[in-house]
């Protein structure tokens, strides 16, 4: 099951989960990365008219994952050499 595809409750779960990961470990650029990439596809709840929930784009939340992975790494370490 791809995360964009999980109801609301394994979505909010998945975000913390990321959260818990990007604090625990000490190389975590690739977790930045892919965290930054699942709130750019589906890291937001978004509410349907009449239709319950539904997987959104989180732009904000994932452009302020972007600026933190490359001030803490910058370009050329890690991930993105």
């Amino acid at each position: 099951m791809k995360l964009r595809e999980q109801p609301h409750a394994r979505r909010r779960a998945s975000a913390a989960a990321f959260d818990r990961v990007l604090t625990a470990i000490s190389l975590y650029d690739a977790a930045f990365f892919y965290y930054a990439q699942w709130l750019a596809t589906s890291g937001k709840e978004v509410r349907n008219a009449g239709r319950g929930m539904r997987a959104g784009t989180d732009w904000p939340s994932a452009l302020a994952m972007y600026q933190r992975l490359l001030s803490e790494f910058g370009v050329g370490v890690g991930l993105l050499r």
